[in-house]
Protein backbone atom coordinates (compact mmCIF):
# COMPACT_ATOMS: atom_id res chain seq x y z
CA UNK A 1 0.00 0.00 0.00
CA UNK A 2 2.90 2.06 1.19
CA UNK A 3 4.34 1.66 -2.77
CA UNK A 4 1.26 2.24 -4.47
CA UNK A 5 0.76 5.40 -2.24
CA UNK A 6 4.42 6.80 -3.16
CA UNK A 7 3.72 5.85 -6.84
CA UNK A 8 0.60 8.22 -6.80
CA UNK A 9 2.02 10.74 -5.22
CA UNK A 10 4.94 10.92 -7.66
CA UNK A 11 2.82 10.83 -10.76
CA UNK A 12 0.45 13.48 -9.26
CA UNK A 13 3.87 15.79 -8.51
CA UNK A 14 5.00 15.61 -12.09
CA UNK A 15 1.53 16.75 -13.70
CA UNK A 16 1.08 19.30 -11.45
CA UNK A 17 4.53 20.49 -11.75
CA UNK A 18 4.05 20.28 -15.97
CA UNK A 19 1.21 22.77 -16.04
CA UNK A 20 1.99 24.97 -12.67
CA UNK A 21 4.54 28.18 -13.76
CA UNK A 22 4.55 28.63 -9.51
CA UNK A 23 7.89 26.88 -9.27
CA UNK A 24 8.29 27.85 -5.56
CA UNK A 25 5.58 26.11 -4.45
CA UNK A 26 6.59 22.59 -2.74
CA UNK A 27 5.39 19.56 -4.15
CA UNK A 28 6.67 17.41 -1.85
CA UNK A 29 3.86 16.06 -0.44
CA UNK A 30 0.23 15.57 -1.88
CA UNK A 31 -0.84 17.46 1.45
CA UNK A 32 0.98 20.85 0.67
CA UNK A 33 -1.14 21.08 -2.69
CA UNK A 34 -2.50 24.30 -2.58
CA UNK A 35 -6.11 23.21 -3.94
CA UNK A 36 -7.40 26.68 -4.09
CA UNK A 37 -4.96 27.50 -6.38
CA UNK A 38 -5.34 24.66 -9.05
CA UNK A 39 -7.33 25.25 -11.99
CA UNK A 40 -10.44 23.51 -13.51
CA UNK A 41 -7.67 21.96 -16.24
CA UNK A 42 -5.04 20.92 -13.74
CA UNK A 43 -7.72 18.88 -11.76
CA UNK A 44 -8.63 17.29 -14.82
CA UNK A 45 -5.23 16.26 -15.86
CA UNK A 46 -4.23 14.89 -12.02
CA UNK A 47 -7.58 13.16 -12.55
CA UNK A 48 -6.63 11.57 -16.11
CA UNK A 49 -2.99 11.08 -15.17
CA UNK A 50 -3.46 8.95 -11.87
CA UNK A 51 -6.52 7.28 -14.09
CA UNK A 52 -3.86 6.24 -16.09
CA UNK A 53 -2.05 4.49 -13.74
CA UNK A 54 -5.09 2.87 -11.92
CA UNK A 55 -6.43 5.50 -9.09
CA UNK A 56 -9.27 6.78 -9.11
CA UNK A 57 -10.59 10.14 -7.24
CA UNK A 58 -11.64 8.36 -4.31
CA UNK A 59 -7.92 6.98 -4.01
CA UNK A 60 -6.59 10.45 -4.01
CA UNK A 61 -8.88 11.23 -1.62
CA UNK A 62 -7.80 8.44 0.92
CA UNK A 63 -4.18 9.56 0.37
CA UNK A 64 -4.51 13.19 0.77
CA UNK A 65 -6.48 12.13 4.57
CA UNK A 66 -3.53 9.72 5.10
CA UNK A 67 -0.93 12.56 4.04
CA UNK A 68 -3.02 14.71 6.94
CA UNK A 69 -5.52 16.37 5.26
CA UNK A 70 -8.41 18.02 7.16
CA UNK A 71 -12.11 17.13 6.73
CA UNK A 72 -12.71 20.41 5.44
CA UNK A 73 -9.80 20.36 2.77
CA UNK A 74 -10.76 16.34 1.60
CA UNK A 75 -14.42 17.88 1.03
CA UNK A 76 -13.37 21.00 -1.29
CA UNK A 77 -11.43 18.16 -3.28
CA UNK A 78 -14.10 16.15 -3.38
CA UNK A 79 -16.11 19.53 -4.76
CA UNK A 80 -13.56 19.74 -7.15
CA UNK A 81 -14.02 16.66 -9.12
CA UNK A 82 -17.91 16.95 -8.61
CA UNK A 83 -17.88 20.34 -10.22
CA UNK A 84 -17.04 19.85 -13.70
CA UNK A 85 -18.89 20.53 -16.52
CA UNK A 86 -18.64 17.33 -18.55
CA UNK A 87 -19.16 14.01 -17.94
CA UNK A 88 -16.12 11.64 -18.82
CA UNK A 89 -14.47 8.40 -17.74
CA UNK A 90 -11.42 7.96 -17.78
CA UNK A 91 -9.19 4.90 -19.67
CA UNK A 92 -9.10 1.94 -17.17
CA UNK A 93 -6.09 0.29 -16.63
CA UNK A 94 -4.44 -3.63 -16.81
CA UNK A 95 -4.49 -4.18 -13.42
CA UNK A 96 -8.68 -3.98 -12.07
CA UNK A 97 -9.05 -7.19 -9.84
CA UNK A 98 -11.65 -9.91 -10.78
CA UNK A 99 -12.43 -10.71 -7.03
CA UNK A 100 -15.60 -12.80 -7.26
CA UNK A 101 -16.89 -12.21 -10.49
CA UNK A 102 -16.09 -12.95 -14.26
CA UNK A 103 -16.97 -9.10 -15.34
CA UNK A 104 -13.73 -7.09 -15.36
CA UNK A 105 -13.92 -4.51 -12.81
CA UNK A 106 -14.36 -0.86 -13.72
CA UNK A 107 -11.59 1.21 -12.11
CA UNK A 108 -13.96 4.20 -12.01
CA UNK A 109 -16.99 5.98 -11.49
CA UNK A 110 -18.55 8.29 -13.90
CA UNK A 111 -16.17 11.25 -13.26
CA UNK A 112 -16.85 14.95 -13.54
CA UNK A 113 -14.13 17.07 -15.62
CA UNK A 114 -14.23 20.38 -17.19
CA UNK A 115 -12.44 20.55 -20.08
CA UNK A 116 -11.16 24.15 -21.16
CA UNK A 117 -9.47 23.65 -24.03
CA UNK A 118 -11.66 23.73 -27.42
CA UNK A 119 -10.76 23.95 -30.98
CA UNK A 120 -11.70 25.24 -34.23
CA UNK A 121 -10.18 22.77 -36.58
CA UNK A 122 -11.99 19.70 -37.73
CA UNK A 123 -11.40 16.64 -35.53
CA UNK A 124 -9.07 18.33 -33.10
CA UNK A 125 -11.88 17.74 -29.89
CA UNK A 126 -12.21 14.40 -30.53
CA UNK A 127 -9.46 13.34 -28.46
CA UNK A 128 -9.99 16.00 -25.58
CA UNK A 129 -13.38 14.31 -24.19
CA UNK A 130 -15.29 17.81 -26.02
CA UNK A 131 -17.50 15.96 -28.12
CA UNK A 132 -19.86 13.51 -27.92
CA UNK A 133 -17.60 10.38 -28.78
CA UNK A 134 -15.68 8.54 -26.08
CA UNK A 135 -12.45 6.55 -26.77
CA UNK A 136 -12.58 5.35 -23.47
CA UNK A 137 -12.10 1.35 -22.65
CA UNK A 138 -14.16 -0.58 -21.76
CA UNK A 139 -13.53 -3.78 -20.00
CA UNK A 140 -16.69 -5.75 -19.88
CA UNK A 141 -16.91 -6.19 -23.88
CA UNK A 142 -15.95 -9.44 -25.33
CA UNK A 143 -12.46 -10.38 -25.77
CA UNK A 144 -11.56 -8.61 -29.07
CA UNK A 145 -11.41 -11.12 -32.03
CA UNK A 146 -8.10 -9.71 -33.18
CA UNK A 147 -6.97 -10.14 -29.08
CA UNK A 148 -3.61 -11.99 -28.82
CA UNK A 149 -2.62 -13.74 -25.75
CA UNK A 150 0.50 -12.89 -24.03
CA UNK A 151 2.27 -12.96 -20.86
CA UNK A 152 0.32 -11.51 -17.92
CA UNK A 153 -2.86 -12.43 -19.17
CA UNK A 154 -5.45 -14.04 -16.77
CA UNK A 155 -7.60 -16.39 -18.95
CA UNK A 156 -10.31 -18.56 -17.78
CA UNK A 157 -10.80 -22.02 -19.29
CA UNK A 158 -14.55 -23.81 -19.00
CA UNK A 159 -14.69 -27.57 -20.04
CA UNK A 160 -18.14 -28.45 -20.38
CA UNK A 161 -20.83 -31.01 -21.65
CA UNK A 162 -19.88 -34.86 -21.26
CA UNK A 163 -17.09 -34.06 -18.93
CA UNK A 164 -16.88 -30.67 -16.88
CA UNK A 165 -13.72 -28.30 -15.48
CA UNK A 166 -12.68 -25.27 -14.96
CA UNK A 167 -9.12 -23.45 -15.19
CA UNK A 168 -8.29 -20.01 -13.93
CA UNK A 169 -4.63 -19.21 -15.05
CA UNK A 170 -2.70 -16.51 -15.89
CA UNK A 171 0.27 -17.14 -18.69
CA UNK A 172 3.49 -16.73 -17.51
CA UNK A 173 6.76 -15.06 -18.80
CA UNK A 174 7.34 -17.81 -21.36
CA UNK A 175 4.27 -18.11 -22.33
CA UNK A 176 2.86 -21.04 -20.79
CA UNK A 177 -0.88 -21.50 -19.24
CA UNK A 178 -0.10 -24.17 -16.47
CA UNK A 179 -2.66 -26.80 -15.88
CA UNK A 180 -3.61 -28.00 -12.98
CA UNK A 181 -2.42 -32.05 -13.30
CA UNK A 182 -1.52 -31.48 -17.19
CA UNK A 183 1.12 -29.09 -17.29
CA UNK A 184 1.98 -26.08 -19.41
CA UNK A 185 0.22 -25.05 -22.84
CA UNK A 186 1.90 -22.56 -25.04
CA UNK A 187 -0.93 -19.96 -25.54
CA UNK A 188 1.07 -16.50 -26.17
CA UNK A 189 1.48 -15.42 -29.53
CA UNK A 190 -2.08 -16.74 -30.51
CA UNK A 191 -5.46 -15.29 -31.04
CA UNK A 192 -8.32 -16.71 -28.45
CA UNK A 193 -9.67 -19.27 -31.70
CA UNK A 194 -6.54 -20.24 -32.23
CA UNK A 195 -5.70 -20.92 -28.42
CA UNK A 196 -8.46 -23.08 -28.21
CA UNK A 197 -7.56 -25.65 -30.80
CA UNK A 198 -4.43 -26.25 -29.32
CA UNK A 199 -6.13 -26.39 -26.15
CA UNK A 200 -8.40 -28.75 -28.04
CA UNK A 201 -5.32 -30.87 -29.03
CA UNK A 202 -4.01 -31.29 -25.70
CA UNK A 203 -6.81 -31.67 -23.58
CA UNK A 204 -8.60 -34.41 -26.45
CA UNK A 205 -6.52 -37.30 -24.76
CA UNK A 206 -7.83 -36.73 -21.35
CA UNK A 207 -11.21 -35.20 -22.04
CA UNK A 208 -12.52 -37.82 -24.66
CA UNK A 209 -15.77 -35.99 -25.45
CA UNK A 210 -13.50 -33.23 -27.16
CA UNK A 211 -12.99 -35.74 -30.09
CA UNK A 212 -17.15 -36.81 -30.44
CA UNK A 213 -18.37 -33.35 -29.94
CA UNK A 214 -20.21 -34.06 -26.84
CA UNK A 215 -17.54 -31.95 -24.61
CA UNK A 216 -16.76 -28.22 -25.74
CA UNK A 217 -14.11 -25.67 -24.90
CA UNK A 218 -14.28 -22.09 -24.28
CA UNK A 219 -11.41 -19.60 -23.89
CA UNK A 220 -11.93 -15.68 -22.69
CA UNK A 221 -9.64 -13.57 -20.91
CA UNK A 222 -10.15 -12.59 -17.26
CA UNK A 223 -7.80 -9.85 -16.75
CA UNK A 224 -5.77 -8.66 -19.95
CA UNK A 225 -2.43 -7.87 -19.81
CA UNK A 226 -0.35 -4.68 -18.53
CA UNK A 227 1.65 -2.90 -21.40
CA UNK A 228 3.60 -0.07 -21.53
CA UNK A 229 3.71 2.32 -24.25
CA UNK A 230 4.97 5.82 -24.92
CA UNK A 231 3.09 8.81 -26.78
CA UNK A 232 5.19 11.85 -28.20
CA UNK A 233 4.93 15.07 -29.94
CA UNK A 234 1.75 17.18 -29.96
CA UNK A 235 -0.48 15.72 -27.40
CA UNK A 236 -1.27 17.40 -24.34
CA UNK A 237 0.36 14.99 -21.59
CA UNK A 238 3.48 13.54 -23.88
CA UNK A 239 4.75 10.57 -21.59
CA UNK A 240 5.31 6.95 -20.93
CA UNK A 241 1.23 5.19 -19.70
CA UNK A 242 0.84 2.04 -18.36
CA UNK A 243 -2.56 0.25 -20.25
CA UNK A 244 -4.92 -2.76 -20.58
CA UNK A 245 -3.84 -4.80 -23.95
CA UNK A 246 -7.44 -4.01 -24.95
CA UNK A 247 -6.57 -0.63 -25.33
CA UNK A 248 -6.02 0.71 -28.47
CA UNK A 249 -4.80 3.80 -30.25
CA UNK A 250 -7.59 6.07 -29.95
CA UNK A 251 -7.68 4.92 -26.33
CA UNK A 252 -4.44 6.37 -26.06
CA UNK A 253 -4.63 9.51 -27.86
CA UNK A 254 -8.26 10.24 -25.66
CA UNK A 255 -5.93 9.67 -21.82
CA UNK A 256 -3.70 11.62 -23.20
CA UNK A 257 -5.39 14.33 -23.46
CA UNK A 258 -5.96 14.52 -27.01
CA UNK A 259 -4.03 16.87 -29.67
CA UNK A 260 -2.21 19.54 -29.90
CA UNK A 261 -3.51 23.08 -32.29
CA UNK A 262 -0.27 22.30 -33.83
CA UNK A 263 -0.74 18.59 -34.12
CA UNK A 264 -1.59 16.59 -37.79
CA UNK A 265 -3.99 13.90 -37.44
CA UNK A 266 -2.96 12.73 -41.32
CA UNK A 267 -0.15 11.47 -40.28
CA UNK A 268 0.14 9.80 -36.71
CA UNK A 269 2.44 7.06 -36.47
CA UNK A 270 3.09 3.74 -34.45
CA UNK A 271 6.10 1.98 -33.98
CA UNK A 272 6.60 -1.27 -32.61
CA UNK A 273 10.38 -2.58 -31.94
CA UNK A 274 11.54 -0.13 -33.85
CA UNK A 275 9.67 -0.37 -36.70
CA UNK A 276 7.03 1.72 -38.14
CA UNK A 277 3.80 -0.60 -38.29
CA UNK A 278 0.92 2.09 -39.03
CA UNK A 279 0.28 5.28 -40.45
CA UNK A 280 -2.59 6.41 -39.55
CA UNK A 281 -5.35 9.53 -40.81
CA UNK A 282 -8.03 9.90 -38.46
CA UNK A 283 -9.68 11.51 -41.36
CA UNK A 284 -10.40 8.48 -42.40
CA UNK A 285 -12.64 7.36 -39.38
CA UNK A 286 -14.16 11.02 -38.68
CA UNK A 287 -15.50 11.17 -42.72
CA UNK A 288 -16.29 7.34 -43.42
CA UNK A 289 -16.30 6.05 -40.18
CA UNK A 290 -13.25 3.16 -40.93
CA UNK A 291 -12.18 1.52 -37.84
CA UNK A 292 -9.60 -0.12 -38.97
CA UNK A 293 -7.15 2.82 -38.14
CA UNK A 294 -7.47 2.44 -34.85
CA UNK A 295 -4.42 -0.15 -34.20
CA UNK A 296 -4.40 -1.87 -31.40
CA UNK A 297 -1.60 -1.40 -29.17
CA UNK A 298 0.71 -3.74 -27.82
CA UNK A 299 3.65 -3.58 -24.85
CA UNK A 300 6.55 -0.80 -25.48
CA UNK A 301 4.53 0.92 -28.92
CA UNK A 302 5.49 4.18 -29.81
CA UNK A 303 2.77 6.87 -30.79
CA UNK A 304 4.23 9.93 -32.44
CA UNK A 305 1.80 12.55 -33.17
CA UNK A 306 3.67 14.84 -35.59
CA UNK A 307 3.05 18.69 -36.65
CA UNK A 308 0.51 19.74 -39.50
CA UNK A 309 2.51 21.13 -42.53
CA UNK A 310 -0.65 23.07 -44.49
CA UNK A 311 -3.61 23.80 -43.47
CA UNK A 312 -6.43 26.11 -44.74
CA UNK A 313 -9.07 27.83 -42.84
CA UNK A 314 -12.03 29.22 -44.30
CA UNK A 315 -13.99 32.37 -43.00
Amino acid sequence: MIKKTTILISYCIVLILSVNSVNSQDFSDISSLNLRELTDPQIDLLLRRAGAQGYNEFDILKIAQSQGFTLEEIDKLDKRFKSAKNVNRIAETATAPLEDTRLRKQWLQDIEVFREIDSDVFGYNVFRGTSFLSFQSNLNLPTPIDYVLGPGDKIFIDIYGESEAYYQVEVSPEGDALLENIGPVNLSGLKLNDAKNRLKSRLKNIYTGISTGKTSINISVGIPRAIRINIAGEVQLPGTYNFSAFNTLYNALYVAGGVTEDASLRDIRLYRNNKLISSVDVYDFLKSGDMRTDVRLDNGDLILVGTYKNRITIK
